[in-house]
């Protein structure tokens, strides 16, 4: 048992345990969804695109809480694209009410591949998932008033990359792969991009909303179907599977460390000194472009140009 599992396994959630996940109909999402409803939290909300993976997953849910009153819900929504965003904060809204939302649990993957696929707003469809979500989904919650007074918004993701050469005017590197980046480069450029985004939207973001709670997790290797999936050019496409293979750890072994940070008491005086951590809930410091405040403003103005009013 990890230190983490045992501190939960005498905490009991309730009725102020409201809980959204996106991303939550496989992986880590799912997993975190399983234990929260074991715990007894009142109410799950999981966000995703397969309708029949989320209604599975609705069904374990209430197997796993049915004599602790948990209420599990699905939510169809695309995340991959402007209004899908503006589409699903709607439909959370509606469901959970004005100031109900307790938990933010942002799990939604868009991996980087190395390649570029625009969808019809003309921005990379992986990197509308995995980073321009983040701040999209946050940022439209709040202003249809949805999160309570000391809501907690938790994204698992890849925290502590840098990417200086951050272009506002190109956030999908589209001119960077139009330029002959070999495929295993420009992955990285779009992994770091990606941390970059998501480090400086939640540091912005903690700084105009202090009421709220922010967390970004970096979860390591865990052996998720989304990871099985991963397309990747030579020679990553060696590299990382065996990587997962010897280390990787399945995503319900997984899931106590986010929860522990989420919803545990002691948790947030123990890591109140950073907004970011690695597996082992070590602090990891920002990125030198997410921590200039100059640049992290402008992105915020980017993606508020991006996505605009409800």
């Amino acid at each position: 048992m990890s230190q983490y599992e045992a501190a939960l396994s005498g905490l009991s959630l309730g009725h102020d345990d409201v809980t959204v996940i996106l991303g939550g109909t496989q992986g880590i999402g799912a997993a975190v969804a399983r234990k929260l409803a074991s715990m007894g939290c009142s109410r799950i909300i999981i966000v995703g695109r397969g309708e029949e993976k989320g209604q599975a997953v609705v069904r374990r849910l209430k197997e796993l809480g049915g004599d602790k009153g948990v209420q599990a819900d699905f939510i169809k929504g695309d995340l991959s694209q402007v209004e899908g965003m503006k589409v699903t904060a709607r439909a959370i809204a509606a469901v959970v009410g004005k100031g109900n939302l307790n938990y933010l649990v942002q799990c939604q993957n868009g991996v980087p591949t190395g390649t570029i696929e625009l969808t019809s707003d003309g921005l990379s469809r992986g990197f509308s998932i995995q980073a321009l979500s983040r701040f999209a989904m946050f940022y439209h919650l709040e202003a249809l008033q949805t999160f309570s007074k000391n809501a907690t918004i938790m994204s698992i993701c890849n925290p502590g990359q840098d990417y200086p050469g951050l272009d506002l005017d190109d956030l999908s590197l589209e001119k960077v792969g139009e330029a002959g980046r070999w495929q295993a480069l420009l992955l990285m450029d779009q992994s770091k991009r990606d941390s970059t985004v998501i480090d400086s939207v939640i540091k912005e973001s903690s700084l105009r909303y202090p009421q709220y709670r922010q967390l970004h997790l970096a979860p390591g290797l865990v052996k998720s179907e989304g990871y099985q999936n991963w397309a990747l050019p030579f020679p990553l496409s060696f590299i990382f599977p065996l990587g997962f293979a010897m280390i990787g750890r399945l995503p319900d072994e997984y899931a106590t460390v986010p929860i522990y940070a989420a919803y545990h008491p002691e948790a947030r005086s123990a890591l109140a000194g950073s907004l970011s951590y690695n597996d082992k809930l070590k602090p990891i410091a920002l990125g030198t472009s997410a921590a200039n405040a100059e640049k992290r403003e402008k992105l915020w103005e980017t993606l508020q140009s991006i996505f605009g009013a409800l």
